[in-house]
């Protein structure tokens, strides 16, 4: 099944943004920067998708963040916005699938970038989350197809 041959139609990668304040001083305007950025967008474009560009069957693939069930607290409106985005998914999955579209979510944890250089986590972790998320692609591209009964 490694040599299955799946069709990736659409790829939204949700990097986000993180004003990285805490809820204690973050305003309005920044919580809602995080909103528009971290889940509008992503809503808009996959609806963008779903209405027209995509064929069906279709597999589309979202990369979220495990930050909405993590938090942290100079974190609060990117969490939030993860959540959002979480839960949109979460809601548009079942009317998607009617159409035969696939909606596959990835929650990765804290990943390393020039932002956030360590994410926190010792090399082994950080290694081994990495592996967790290779096989979490790998999986969707042998696993189940979109419209397969």
């Amino acid at each position: 099944m490694a040599n299955a041959e799946v069709r990736l139609d659409g790829f939204v990668s949700c990097v986000g943004m993180d004003i990285r304040k805490g809820w204690m001083v973050e305003s309005e305007q920044d919580v809602l920067e995080q909103l528009v950025v971290n889940a509008i967008s992503p809503f808009m474009m996959l609806r963008q998708l779903a209405g027209g560009l995509l064929r069906s069957p279709s597999n589309v693939v979202i990369v979220s963040s495990k930050a909405a069930e993590l938090g942290g607290a100079k974190h609060t409106g990117y969490c939030m916005s993860k959540a959002a985005l979480n839960a949109m998914c979460m809601s548009m999955a079942p009317v998607l699938r009617e159409r035969s579209i696939l909606l596959n979510v990835l929650y990765p944890g804290r990943v390393m970038t020039a932002h956030n250089p360590s994410a926190g986590m010792p090399d082994v972790v950080k290694k081994n989350e990495i592996r967790l998320l290779q096989e979490s692609v790998n999986n969707l591209l042998v696993g189940e197809k979109a419209g397969a009964s």
